[in-house]
């Protein structure tokens, strides 16, 4: 992979961990200042508050392990290893980088993967 397509990379990944980080702070700003459990008047209310906090902490739980992700690909380019397949050591192509900066695996491991489970 080219210097400048790193370096692009690079740049698509701090973008994205600037995003998660802001998304995640409105999140915790509005779970602190919002409790839908402590509105709810009735059993249906209540029903419905729980599954909107449970919505909620699925979507911090999604977020936080994308950012888990993309600051490990900020490493891997920092110690010159970024874009290498986790489990084959072959480069992961440069399209699926560009769709999905973080990605761990080439196409092949990671159909391989989720068809095992």
């Amino acid at each position: 992979m080219e210097e400048r397509e790193i370096e692009g990379l690079r740049a698509q990944l701090l973008e994205l961990n600037k995003k998660i980080k802001l998304v995640l702070k409105r999140e915790r700003d509005t779970t602190r200042d919002y409790n839908p459990l402590s509105e709810s008047r009735d059993e249906a209310d209540l029903g419905s508050a729980t599954v909107d906090l449970a919505l909620q902490m699925s979507s911090q739980k999604t977020l936080l392990e994308m950012l888990r992700l993309v600051e490990k690909a900020l490493k891997k380019i920092e110690s010159g290893n970024y874009g290498l397949c986790e489990l084959c050591k072959r480069e992961i192509s440069i399209q699926r980088l560009k769709t999905i900066p973080y990605a761990l695996y080439c196409v092949e491991c990671q159909s391989r993967m989720e068809n095992k489970k």
